[in-house]
């Protein structure tokens, strides 16, 4: 297992302490703040959801495959009828990030999964949407019995060049990106979310035979109107 490719990378544990200590400056606490995830519904991705579950309490879903959010306005003015708000102010932090494996030789994009005498991909699909840009076969309509997948090519596609074939630490890191941009997009769409305090966390969740690992993003905090950038490869 190497993280070469992942330079500043945290346990899990330590990283969602860091969040939530960065959070506590600006007074976003868990008995007034609704915990969001955007991650992959992978159950390996539990890694990572049950230690925001732990410090935040019960999380509120927001994505599918790969971590998309495809939630849109619906899915975020369903959140704020679930947020603590006593107090007259809404509270969230959200987590948004795709995951990536590494086996024990080393192999990026695949894992070994309990149970199994096989490795296997991780995120199963995006590598398999990095097959298909390989092979220049990319189906771009829209399949009502595989919904997830059909949006999730035709999101991507749009932050790929032509003819591009990203490797899967590109193309995850990609993947990153676009959900940190649908999120900040479709929460400035919407008043009741311009006026809240709300955390965002991006990242990439990384799983090896030596535990799980984050490699931290964009992060910042909102707190009051202004914006306060977070550096979580330093201790809070």
């Amino acid at each position: 297992m190497s993280l070469q490719a992942f330079p500043g990378a945290i346990r899990v544990e330590e990283y969602v302490k860091r969040t939530y200590d960065a959070c506590l400056v600006h007074g976003l606490v868990s008995e007034k703040t609704l915990a969001m995830v955007g991650v992959c519904r992978d159950e390996l991705t539990d890694a990572l959801t049950e230690p925001i579950r732990a410090a935040w309490g019960p999380p509120f879903r927001m994505s599918g495959m790969a971590g998309m959010l495809f939630l849109g306005q619906a899915g975020l003015r369903a959140a704020q009828f679930h947020a603590p708000g006593a107090d007259g102010r809404r509270r969230y932090v959200a987590y948004v990030m795709p995951h990536i494996g590494i086996d024990d030789d080393g192999r990026i994009g695949y894992v070994r999964r309990p149970g199994q005498d096989v490795t296997t991909t991780a995120c199963g699909a995006l590598m398999a949407f990095r097959s298909e840009l390989e092979s220049g076969h990319v189906y771009g309509e829209i399949d009502p019995y595989d919904l997830e997948m059909s949006l999730l090519r035709q999101r991507l596609l749009r932050s790929i060049p032509y003819g591009n074939v990203p490797d899967i630490v590109e193309l995850t890191t990609i993947a990153r990106d676009v959900m940190l941009d649908d999120l900040g997009r479709t929460a400035a769409r919407m008043k009741s979310w311009r006026d809240a305090d709300i955390a965002v966390f991006s990242g990439i969740h990384i799983h090896t035979s030596d535990g799980d690992y984050v490699l931290p993003g964009h992060s910042s905090v909102r707190f009051e109107g202004s914006d306060n950038p977070v550096d979580l490869t330093a201790e809070i």
